[in-house]
């Protein structure tokens, strides 16, 4: 939850979704809007969920 932290106290809508992995690692990315462009943030990260190359997979670095 560290990543939604600047988004939260500003009072900007924000959100963090996984968006890859390097080295066996997941990597994240938070979208920051502007004030009540709420729709226009979840609307951005859906479409970026539809392109994610993890497609729901669990990081090996989890499994073990």
């Amino acid at each position: 939850m560290h990543n939604v932290g600047p988004g939260n106290l500003l009072g900007l809508p924000s959100i963090s979704m996984p968006c890859g992995i390097i080295d066996g690692i997941p990597v994240g990315i938070e979208i920051i809007g502007a004030p009540l462009q709420e729709l226009n943030i979840l609307n951005l990260a859906m479409g970026l969920e539809s392109t994610n190359p993890l497609g729901g997979q669990i990081p090996t670095a989890y499994l073990n």
